[in-house]
């Protein structure tokens, strides 16, 4: 069985390091496995680094446009049949609607997993594309439950969506979270874009930050970094709100921090969360999408909502203030990541889809 991994974006977020890790424990389980793309460097690069066959799509320009979309479909597919691949896994709704025809038309199992709505609810019509495509043999994935409630009630052609979990390396012992320091380190990770809604995290947390002995930082890169930046000064807290950027150590980082927070606009299913947890943090994120599936209030975290900055603020005041309750809620999040959300778990239900 050869399989080949597809997505379209030159980006890096969560489906690109989902894909890429799905895509290296098969290469570990010596699976044939090719990556493609168009240009993601950051792809390029890690797949260079463990050694895993990866190529660059030709005539990227078929995909461009709605008009020409169909050609690309059939020349894909051929493509993919003179690489002799038995299953295309695409992710993301372009990857998915751009080959679902050519897939159906060479007879090549086609699994394709959605990692957000908001794609989808950009225009009108998209969720009749995922129906067709479900129609003609495509196997369409979501990656949370309440993701796939909503595609149910989106797609107006019945599609059969099964959930997959997003997973990650879990370690085997637990992270000693018992913070002698007097300082609380608070840690975002994601790309700093509007929908990740940094700046508001930001204000919402003024007070709480400059009241109390506290440093937040923000782990990741994107379109919103200069303007977090401006917005962190003006408000006079360039000592306690670092920027960190694009970094390569982020399980140390999370591994020496105390509370996890995420103040998404939307999510499909985070790995950001699925991380922290593994590092034994609370976390605390906004009351959206697959969030309810990761986190349970007064378990290991809690749940506010999204506009809702007091109950933001109060949830985080009361794990400053409580040593205890943060390890207790830590230890929730390990055993609930270990359980549920593991890189063998997650590779093992996609190998099934793939071998029936």
């Amino acid at each position: 069985m050869k399989v080949a991994q597809f997505i379209d974006t030159k980006s890096v977020g969560g489906a690109e390091t989902m894909m890429f890790r799905l895509t290296l424990a098969m290469h570990q389980k010596n699976i044939d496995v090719v990556l493609l793309h168009m240009g993601n460097n950051y792809l390029v690069n890690l797949c260079n680094k463990h050694g895993i066959p990866h190529e660059e799509v030709p005539f990227q320009h078929l995909y461009q446009s709605i008009f020409t979309a169909q050609f690309f479909s059939l020349k894909f597919a051929k493509y993919l049949e003179e690489k002799k691949i038995d299953v295309l896994h695409t992710h993301l709704y372009g990857p998915v609607t751009g080959t679902f025809l050519g897939a159906f038309t060479k007879k090549i199992k086609h699994i394709a997993t959605l990692h957000d709505v908001y794609l989808v609810q950009q225009r009108f019509g998209r969720g009749f594309l995922l129906g067709l495509a479900s129609k003609l043999r495509t196997k369409l994935i979501s990656v949370s439950k309440d993701m796939a409630l909503f595609y149910d009630n989106y797609i107006p052609l019945k599609a059969n969506i099964k959930t997959i979990y997003n997973g990650i390396a879990i370690p085997e012992n637990q992270i000693n979270k018992r913070n002698e320091s007097k300082t609380i380190t608070l840690i975002s990770v994601g790309r700093l874009v509007a929908l990740k809604r940094p700046k508001q995290l930001v204000v919402a947390l003024e007070r709480v930050i400059k009241s109390n002995n506290v440093v937040l930082k923000f782990v990741g890169d994107g379109p919103e970094f200069e303007s977090l930046k401006k917005l962190v000064s003006k408000l006079g807290l360039t000592e306690k709100v670092e920027l960190l950027g694009h970094r390569d150590d982020v399980q140390e980082l999370l591994n020496a921090a105390d509370i996890f927070l995420l103040n998404s606009e939307t999510e499909g299913l985070s790995c950001s969360i699925i991380e922290a947890m593994a590092s034994s943090l609370p976390c605390i994120v906004s009351d959206v999408g697959g969030n309810r599936e990761l986190i349970k209030s007064d378990v290991n975290g809690y749940l506010y909502q999204k506009d809702d900055i007091q109950e933001l603020s109060d949830r985080v005041v009361k794990l400053i203030k409580n040593n205890e309750l943060r390890i207790k809620m830590g230890e929730q999040s390990f055993q609930k990541a270990r359980n549920m959300f593991s890189i063998e778990k997650m590779t093992e239900d996609y190998l099934s889809l793939y071998q029936r």
